[in-house]
C-alpha cells in the first residue's frame, strides 16, 4: 500500500486562496479530516500551517461530546430528580428528616422551582446552559493535555512550537471526533448504551492515551530521560488536573442544586 505523500496531509491552508469561498474551505477540511481518519499516523507530518485544522478539530470533538453528554443526562434528569423527590416526600422519610430539625418540603419545592413548571416535570433540561457547560469542561480538558504534553516535551529538551502541537494533536483525535459522531447517532436512535460506551472510548483515548503516545513518540531520540516514564507521567499528571476540575464543577453544581436553604 502506497502511503500518502506529507503533501496530502499537511499545509492544506497554502492549497486555499486567501479570498476562497466558505464552501471551498469545508471541501478543504473534508480531504484534512479523511486523510488523517484513514491513517491517524500521518498526524506527526503536519506543521504550524495546520494549526487552524486542529484547532477546529478540538472544538468540533469539545462540541460532541457535549451534545452526547446532553443527551444521557436530558433521558436521566426526570427520573431521578423525580424519584428522589418521591422519597422525600415518604411519610417515614419526612418524620425522619423533621426529626432533626429539618424541613423536607422546603427541598422539594426547590426541586419544583428548578426542574418543575406549573407542577409538569420540565420536558427537557435547557439545552445551551447545559450543553455549552459540557463543552466547556471538555475544550478546558483538551487544553489542559495540550499544556502537560509541551511541558513534558520541554522538560525533556524537544523542540516543539505549540501551533504544531495544535495541529498534532488535533490531527490524531480525527478518529474519536468520528466515534462522537456515530455516538451522537447512537443516542438519536435509542441505543444509549451503546452510546455511552463509544462516548467513554473516546474521552479516555482522546485525552489520557493520545497525549500519553505523542509525547512517547516525540521523545524517541531523547536518551538521557526514559520516555516511557514521561508519557506515563503526563497521562496521570492529566488525570489528577481532570479530577480535580471535574471535582469542583460537581461541587459548584450540587451546591447550588442539591443544597437549598433547609434550616
Amino acid at each position: 500500500m502506497v502511503e500518502p505523500a506529507m503533501s496530502d496531509v499537511g499545509s492544506y491552508q497554502e492549497k486555499t486562496p486567501i479570498h476562497q469561498d466558505q464552501l471551498l474551505k469545508v471541501k478543504q477540511y473534508k480531504g484534512y479530516f479523511v486523510t488523517l481518519l484513514k491513517q491517524p499516523s500521518q498526524a506527526f507530518q503536519l506543521n504550524k500551517q495546520d494549526f487552524v485544522n486542529g484547532l477546529m478539530t478540538m472544538i468540533l470533538s469539545a462540541l460532541t461530546f457535549a451534545l452526547v453528554l446532553y443527551v444521557v443526562v436530558n433521558n436521566a434528569y426526570q427520573s431521578i430528580v423525580l424519584g428522589i423527590r418521591q422519597f422525600m416526600l415518604d411519610e417515614n422519610i419526612s418524620n425522619l428528616f423533621f426529626n432533626y430539625g429539618l424541613d423536607p418540603f422546603v427541598w422539594v419545592n426547590h426541586i419544583n422551582g428548578i426542574f418543575l413548571e406549573d407542577g409538569l416535570p420540565i420536558r427537557s433540561l435547557p439545552f445551551f446552559n447545559v450543553a455549552f457547560s459540557f463543552f466547556f469542561v471538555m475544550f478546558i480538558f483538551s487544553i489542559v493535555a495540550l499544556f502537560v504534553m509541551f511541558f513534558c516535551l520541554n522538560r525533556m529538551k524537544v523542540q516543539v512550537s505549540a501551533k504544531v502541537l495544535v495541529a498534532q494533536y488535533g490531527g490524531l483525535i480525527v478518529p474519536f471526533l468520528m466515534m462522537n459522531v456515530i455516538a451522537l447517532l447512537l443516542g438519536m436512535i435509542g441505543l444509549v448504551s451503546g452510546m455511552v460506551l463509544l462516548i467513554f472510548i473516546s474521552s479516555i483515548c482522546s485525552l489520557f492515551l493520545i497525549p500519553g503516545l505523542f509525547v512517547y513518540e516525540y521523545a524517541k531520540n531523547e536518551r538521557k530521560r526514559d520516555r516511557l516514564y514521561w508519557s506515563i507521567g503526563g497521562m496521570l499528571a492529566i488525570m489528577f488536573v481532570d479530577y480535580v476540575l471535574v471535582s469542583f464543577f460537581i461541587e459548584q453544581f450540587l451546591r447550588g442544586l442539591f443544597v437549598p436553604n433547609m434550616f
